[in-house]
């Protein structure tokens, strides 16, 4: 199995592992983390990118990394609710990690399901 594919796995595990611990910060975070390595895994398979092909499309694009993958595998799912889901996954994932307060139960399974969605999404694209 491809490593990106593990570590997402690994992140949507962790993700609902915090949550029962009510660690809901962290939980976000590795809700958030998932769905982005998901992405990357099928940018990187589907047009057959390299890690320096990707950093390299990354280095030209000026508004940063996630961006860069939120916005090249929106052109391929081109679906609104992705794009809403993904928002605002990204936004709870800021907070959670950068915000002087912290994310709540609510906020946290509204991010654990956001994620679920997302990922459904994602695993059917065809690569």
């Amino acid at each position: 199995m491809n490593e990106l594919l593990l570590k997402s796995e690994s992140n949507n595990n962790a993700s609902i592992l915090l949550l029962s611990k009510q660690h809901y910060n962290s939980a976000v975070h590795c809700a958030y983390y998932s769905c982005l390595q998901y992405i990357i895994h099928v940018l990187k398979e589907k047009n057959k990118w390299s890690d320096d092909d990707i950093q390299t499309k990354i280095d030209s694009f000026n508004e940063g990394s996630h961006n860069f993958y939120i916005k090249k595998i929106d052109s391929i799912i081109n679906n609104r609710r992705f794009n809403t889901l993904i928002t605002q996954l990204k936004l709870i994932r800021v907070n959670a990690d950068y915000k002087s307060f912290l994310i709540n139960e609510e906020e946290c399974l509204k991010s654990l399901t956001y994620k679920d969605s997302i990922l459904q999404m994602l695993k059917l694209i065809k690569i």
